[in-house]
């Protein structure tokens, strides 16, 4: 179903030169994970042989592109109203 996916999203306006990453068993110690473009999916698909148990994102987040930094939520200095160190 990949290819479908990406023809789909790419009728849907996205470039075929969009990122993308195909998660395969995210979470799961045999997680691996692989960056392509749309256009590309499903021959990554294929040529890792994924064809479930696998999440698909889609755009320039994929890549940690314009300053990505990692969230501060937990980050043991971090503080609120409710959250005094």
């Amino acid at each position: 179903m990949l290819g479908e996916l990406a023809e789909e999203l790419i009728r849907g306006g996205y470039a075929p030169d969009t990122p993308a990453a195909l998660v395969y068993k995210a979470t799961w110690p045999e997680e691996r994970c692989f960056l392509c473009t749309l256009a590309s999916l499903a021959d990554t698909g294929r040529e890792h042989g994924i064809g479930k148990t696998a999440v698909v994102l889609v755009g320039d987040a994929v890549l940690h592109r314009g300053g990505y930094e990692r969230s501060k939520l937990y980050d043991p200095a971090f503080e609120t109203e409710f959250r005094k160190i």
